[in-house]
């Protein structure tokens, strides 16, 4: 019993920052929230703007002061961009935690979600003082709830990354708590076990609401280490010690007596529990996925040895949640071993739908015939459609699409590519695919002309076509072929970019009552987010957006949630990224010629 608490660790994964640590940065909480936003609805003649137009922020001062410099290198926002200097300005230890605590990670918002990567993997650090009464923190403290917060959006490299480069790493048993749960997750059994070990001798500190964790984690080190009857004596102490997660003990329980476990999934299951799932061998049951927590699904994603149908099926789920990137699943699709002949039919309906989209990203990468490529990309992407990975697979096919020659026997391809170049980010290559589409005889009209207006709002590219970008949109509209929620969103997206709207396209907008669905954040939000982007804080405006946006992304934001969200990020000197975020709210429900 000794011997086995001595190889428990700390930190529960779940829930609030708070509560996964058990420590606090500071007593200071701040100042009182802000009073509500009020949204200024008076158009450009005067008369009442559509619902979600709000004023322009106007530029603040900005504080010039020193960082101080951290140990990672940054990441990129975009081609050949980083984030300037002073991203942590305005903010200390404790203000960060209390920014980071309510927010649920991963964005669904692929934008959102790599400005708070670059965040948490910048350079800069925020103001620090030796004086612990000040309450702004330490360099320690800031790495490990970076480090935690980057394990609960499932960026597991980023977080290793981060733990290794500490030059102080304290020996504190949360810190080695935290470790351990990151190297685990990284199936770096050896490394986590041994932070395991480390954490322990702290142990009896912990709060007891993470004690009973600590023993199950410890029962698995131990299961792992060759000792099976261990599981059952952690799972004993692990009930005493108030742990309540049936899974995860139903599994101990299973391992020690050398019995099948009878399985009752959680709302929410954590590495612990996947971890323990494969130690007893059991396949995961129905819906496990579903309710796998973001550090989990990265840990499944990454294949132990060879692709399995569970690791296709979680890069899948990870994918969809921004635990990875496309670039990922296609690593994972290409690397899965068919069997003879499978990828020369993977319209099969005997392959199940995961193993089949599989089969057809490596049947469109074998083949180099032209024609054939495209019907296995569209028969790829229709099919991605029907299980919500569309945007994910048109930014995975991009290279594809690419080698792609411009004749007319592909031209029926043509908005299937603008689509997945622009899912990628390119918009030369988008434009190009439009030009090309309105040269083909049976496109003569320009049916495909509004996705340039798409390209522009997305990118600023200055493209006109003819003196007025938003002609083919609102000849669309004239037709009915934006719904009245969309053609409000498209409204308050271009307000937010500081577009001239067309005064038809405006009046149409205006004739709609303000769509009330969608996310909104806590009164005070908005207000705080249009003071952090006057005063150009960078890390301020990126965890305010989160806040403001919601866990959805930009198309489940209520819309004056999103017009000031594009706004923000547009004054705080983000523009770039305020485009794509604007991209991200209109690409869904982007008149498709084919599809409508």
């Amino acid at each position: 019993m000794i011997a086995l608490a001595a190889a428990s660790i700390v930190a529960a994964t779940s829930g609030p920052l708070r509560a996964q640590s058990g420590w606090t940065v500071s007593s200071d909480r701040g100042p009182a929230v802000p009073g509500p936003y009020r949204n200024d609805n008076r158009g450009p003649r005067g008369e009442t703007r559509p619902p979600g137009f709000g004023p322009s922020i106007a530029p603040g001062s900005v504080d010039t002061g020193k960082v101080q410099r951290g140990e990672l290198a940054p990441i990129r926002t975009g081609p050949g961009d980083t984030l300037p200097s002073g991203v942590w300005r305005g903010l200390d230890v404790a203000a960060i935690e209390r920014l980071i605590t309510p927010l649920e990670l991963p964005n669904r918002s692929p934008q959102l979600n790599q400005l708070w990567r670059s965040i948490m993997t910048s350079r800069d650090a925020p103001r620090f003082d030796t004086n612990k009464r000040r309450g702004r923190g330490s360099a320690a403290q800031f790495a490990l709830l970076k480090a935690e917060a980057l394990y609960r959006s499932g960026q597991l490299s980023d977080a290793e990354r981060l733990l290794n480069a500490a030059s102080d790493r304290p020996k504190s048993a949360v810190f080695q708590g935290i470790a351990a749960h990151i190297l685990l997750a990284r199936r770096k059994y050896s490394e986590g076990c041994q932070a395991a070990k480390e954490a322990a001798s702290d142990v009896k500190r912990l709060p007891r609401a993470v004690r009973g964790k600590t023993i199950a984690i410890a029962g698995f080190c131990a299961v792992h280490a060759g000792n099976r009857a261990a599981g059952k004596l952690a799972a004993e102490l692990a009930r005493h010690n108030g742990y309540r997660n049936r899974f995860a003990l139903a599994l101990l329980d299973a391992i020690g007596r050398n019995r099948r476990p009878k399985l009752s999934l959680p709302k929410q299951l954590d590495v612990i529990d996947g971890l323990l799932l494969e130690a007893a061998k059991q396949a995961p049951p129905g819906r496990f996925l579903e309710r796998a927590e973001p550090a989990l699904l990265a840990m499944l994603a990454t294949p132990l040895k060879t692709v399995t149908t569970t690791n296709i099926a979680a890069a899948e789920q990870a994918v969809r949640s921004n635990v990875i990137v496309p670039e990922d699943l296609a690593t994972t699709y290409r690397r899965y071993a068919f069997s003879a002949g499978a990828v020369d039919d993977p319209l099969s309906p005997n392959i199940e739908p995961a193993l089949r989209r599989a089969a057809l990203f490596q049947a469109a990468e074998r083949d180099r015939t032209p024609a054939r490529r495209i019907r296995l990309l569209r028969a790829l992407v229709d099919d991605a459609r029907r299980y919500d990975l569309t945007f994910a697979t048109l930014k995975m096919i991009k290279p594809l699409v690419d080698t792609l020659p411009r004749t007319p026997e592909i031209g029926w391809f043509a908005e299937t590519a603008i689509e997945s170049t622009l899912a990628a980010g390119d918009p030369s290559a988008a434009l190009s695919w439009t030009i090309f589409a309105a040269a083909l005889d049976h496109n003569a009209d320009g049916t495909l002309h509004h996705w340039r207006s798409l390209i522009e709002i997305a990118h600023g590219t200055g493209d006109t076509h003819g003196g007025n970008s938003l002609a083919s949109v609102e000849a669309l509209a004239a037709h009915g072929r934006f719904s009245p929620e969309m053609l409000q969103r498209l409204a308050t997206v271009l307000d937010a970019l500081d577009y001239n709207i067309p005064i038809p396209l405006w009046e149409r907008a205006s004739k709609n009552p303000q769509p009330k669905s969608g996310h909104l954040p806590p009164t005070g939000v908005l207000s705080q987010l249009k003071t952090a982007a006057a005063n150009k804080e960078l890390a301020r405006v990126v965890l305010l957006g989160l806040r403001t946006i919601g866990p959805d992304g930009a198309p489940g934001a209520n819309i004056l949630a999103l017009g000031e969200c594009i706004r923000a990020l547009k004054r705080a000197g983000l523009e770039p990224e305020a485009r794509r975020l604007a991209f991200e709210a209109l690409f869904d429900h982007w008149p498709r010629i084919q599809v409508n």
